[in-house]
């Protein structure tokens, strides 16, 4: 009996995880000008004031930017475009998202140009250069985001920061697959007795 609904938890938990992630929110943004090839699974963003892109997805900048480039010096468009977080002032960006955890992987800096150091506040989560001005600086950061948007800025310490790209993925709630679990294995013993 409890072989059988070991064996039915097996089978079924990986369908029932398969299918919850098909409903999670999987969003790539590359930060590129206008007319520059938008990358492959990316949306774009050219530097618009935060609103509805027309693509299931709000996103966008405190204010409006003209600081996108595409620098023609990376054979990967990621990291080819970025937009200047810093250039005019602090700039904000934020994405409409309903209010779960996030892993992001960020992207900032330049092809061309050493500058930067690209200290970021992400949802409130301090990322701090860890290597100084150079090309490009990485992070991947597990955030919560409460108040429907991540939030993404300049954090203190940074200069001429710059944003190339950024990856967000929603991450199921173990809770919900553990109680799921539990429940058919409850099931298959109740219809055995």
């Amino acid at each position: 009996m409890l072989r059988r609904a070991l064996l039915v938890a097996i089978l079924v938990l990986p369908l029932v995880a398969a299918s919850a992630k098909a409903g999670l929110i999987e969003v790539d943004i590359n930060f590129q000008p206008a007319g520059s090839p938008v990358p492959a699974g990316y949306l774009p963003d050219s530097g618009a004031a935060f609103g509805d892109r027309g693509n299931g997805f709000s996103y966008g900048w405190n204010v409006t930017t003209g600081d996108t480039r595409d620098r023609g010096a990376h054979p990967d468009q990621r990291y080819d475009t970025l937009n200047h977080m810093q250039r005019s002032g602090d700039r904000t960006w934020e994405i409409a998202l309903p209010a779960s955890e996030y892993r992001v992987h960020l992207v900032m800096g330049d092809p061309s140009y050493t500058d930067s150091l690209n200290s970021a506040a992400l949802e409130g989560l301090s990322l701090t250069d860890p290597d100084g001005q150079d090309n490009f600086d990485e992070y991947l950061a597990d955030v919560f985001v409460t108040d429907g948007r991540l939030t993404l800025a300049p954090a203190a310490g940074s200069s001429n920061a710059k944003v190339a790209f950024i990856e967000v993925t929603q991450i199921p709630e173990p809770a919900t697959l553990s109680l799921l679990g539990l429940g058919l294995l409850a099931l298959a013993r109740r219809r055995r007795r």
